[in-house]
């Protein structure tokens, strides 16, 4: 609708990723996904091996998720840590909180997702990966854990989170994770007053955009995370809004209009909803 109105867009080559990405197990869209996955687990690619430390830092891990593309990646736990699956999405959530037997029942146990077996040479069949090299890993993985060594690889620091966890009890389980196209880091072009502007670096007028839709003003760079948008978004808001009401300010046939609070009506007839009263100071 921006570039309709005569808007520019930019920065359309960058964009968040994510590497922990679940298929669409529930039938929504196809070329979606769902952010998720074991926290309690190691990741294996398709040589068996672990290639990366999972709980790392989001701009090391994914360069190294991408090199495993297309053959990609799998999370393997164990029956003591299935219950610590989790889901980003509010179709896994209940008044009560996560729904953890819907996550269960479409992820865990769903055989298009997560593949389940008694032992670690029969889970390396049904995935595709060397038995030999996938028991090796965890044989390996389990003694780290229980000499108190770092789990780490290949210099990639981290915090194991307590309590640190084996792999060692069946069934065990294999969950495929894919990369992601998350957000996109850029959006339609403005200026400081949140103006949209066209190819030529010119006001579009009457046009403002602010929020994640002009990739949140470039304020978070290419590592924005969860949580870091709301805040460009209050900001780019404000400003708009402003910068709105100092463009309307300036036209004779505009004046304020006056909002009656619903809390004060004394009649149910419609009327519009009350909005913060704007004084000079705000423009």
């Amino acid at each position: 609708m921006a570039e309709e109105a005569g808007a520019a867009l930019v920065h359309m080559d960058r964009q968040y990723n994510g590497y922990n990405a679940l298929p669409n197990a529930l039938g929504l869209d196809e070329d979606r996904g769902f952010v998720g996955g074991n926290g309690r687990s190691i990741w294996i690619n398709a040589d068996g091996r672990r290639f990366v430390t999972e709980g790392g830092v989001d701009r090391d891990v994914f360069p190294v998720v991408m090199q495993q593309q297309p053959r990609g990646h799998w999370s393997i736990f164990d029956a003591d840590d299935k219950s610590d699956f989790g889901v980003l999405s509010p179709h896994f959530v209940t008044a009560d909180g996560r729904d953890e037997a819907k996550i269960q029942r479409v992820f865990v146990d769903n055989p298009a997702v997560t593949q389940q077996a008694a032992t670690l040479e029969e889970l390396a069949a049904l995935i595709g990966v060397p038995p030999g090299a996938l028991t090796e890993t965890v044989r390996d993985y389990n003694a780290r854990v229980g000499s108190g060594q770092s789990t780490a690889v290949d210099g990639l620091p981290y915090e194991d989170l307590p309590p640190r966890f084996t792999i060692d009890t069946p069934p065990y389980y294999a969950t495929r994770l894919f990369p992601l196209a998350n957000k996109s880091a850029g959006g339609v072009s403005i200026d400081l007053a949140t103006r949209a502007l066209d190819a030529q670096g010119q006001p579009v007028p009457g046009l403002y955009a602010a929020g994640e839709i002009t990739g949140s003003a470039g304020m978070n760079g290419l590592n924005g995370l969860d949580g870091m948008f709301t805040g460009p978004a209050i900001l780019t808001g404000r400003v708009a809004g402003q910068a709105v009401l100092r463009e309307l300010a300036t036209r004779d046939s505009w004046s304020p209009v006056e909002f009656t609070r619903l809390e004060d009506l004394t009649t149910p007839e419609p009327a519009s909803a009350w909005v913060a009263p704007f004084s000079a100071a705000d423009l």
